[in-house]
C-alpha cells in the first residue's frame, strides 16, 4: 500500500481511517487520531482554511456547524500537510475534557503529497448524516478526484491558518 502510494497512486481516508497504530501509515496519511473530546452528536464550528481551494468549493460559507465526532491528532504537522478544515476554537466549546490545548490548531481535513502519490483526509463522518450533507459530499467527492489524480490542487504545506 505505502509503496504504492509513493509510486504515484492516492489515498482517500475518511474519519477512522485516522485511528490505525500503524505508524509508517499514520505518517503517509498525515496524523494519528488519539482521542475525541467532542463525542458523536458533539456540534462544533469547522472554517474554511482557503474557501477558493478547490477541495472546499462546495461549502457556502468560511465557516459552518457541523456535529459529529471531532478527532484530536497525534503526529500531525502542518509542515507536511495542507489544512483544508479545521476547528473553529473561537466558535467551538474547547473546555471539554481532554481538550489540552484551548487554542490550539486542530485540522480536520487536509492534502498532502507522499513521494509521487496524492493523499486526502476528512475527520469528518462518523455519523450516517454526514453523508447525506451535499457540501460533505462535494468535498469528498473533490478530495476523490484530487487522490485519484483527476482534480489539480495546490498540495503545498502551510504553515500556519489562513486568515478567514
Amino acid at each position: 500500500l505505502l509503496e504504492s502510494i509513493r509510486g504515484g497512486k492516492g489515498l482517500v481516508g475518511i474519519h477512522c481511517a485516522a485511528h490505525l497504530a500503524w505508524p509508517e501509515y499514520a505518517a503517509v496519511l498525515g496524523g494519528y487520531s488519539i482521542s475525541h473530546p467532542w463525542n458523536a452528536g458533539s456540534t462544533v464550528t469547522v472554517r474554511l482554511e482557503e474557501p477558493d481551494h478547490p477541495l472546499v468549493r462546495g461549502f457556502d460559507a468560511a465557516s459552518f456547524s457541523h456535529t459529529d465526532e471531532i478527532f484530536v491528532f497525534r503526529n500531525f504537522s502542518r509542515e507536511r500537510a495542507r489544512v483544508l478544515l479545521r476547528l473553529d476554537t473561537a466558535q467551538t466549546d474547547m473546555k471539554k475534557p481532554g481538550v489540552t490545548d484551548k487554542a490550539g490548531d486542530y485540522p480536520l481535513s487536509w492534502i498532502r503529497r507522499e513521494g509521487q502519490g496524492r493523499v486526502f483526509y476528512s475527520a469528518l463522518g462518523h455519523q450516517k448524516d454526514v453523508y447525506w450533507r451535499p457540501s460533505i459530499l462535494k468535498h469528498y467527492l473533490a478530495g476523490i478526484q484530487f487522490a485519484a489524480g483527476d482534480l489539480e490542487a495546490d498540495a503545498t504545506p502551510r504553515q500556519v491558518p489562513a486568515k478567514p
